[in-house]
């Protein structure tokens, strides 16, 4: 009998495994990389940060935004 569950999928890694260590790695090589891969994914989430907020700057700026009543913002569809 296969260990394969109904997606084809025989084996997850654990959440708190270093997934380099499971394909093969030494020990040192794997810590290397997860260090290396976490660093690349904490890096690309502050690129996509910061071109989400001039993405908003931008729209702000033009006017896609309208302060309304009080502080809040509404956005003004069209124009795109």
């Amino acid at each position: 009998m296969s260990n394969e569950n109904k997606h084809g999928i025989s084996h997850v890694t654990p959440v708190d495994a270093n997934i380099f260590e499971e394909l093969g790695f030494d020990h040192a090589e794997a810590a290397d990389l997860l260090i290396r891969a976490q660093l690349e994914l904490a890096l690309e989430k502050r690129i996509e940060a910061k071109r989400l907020m001039l993405v908003l700057e931008k729209d702000i700026k033009s006017e896609k935004f309208k302060r309304s009543r009080g502080s809040s913002w509404r956005f003004q569809a069209g124009g795109f």
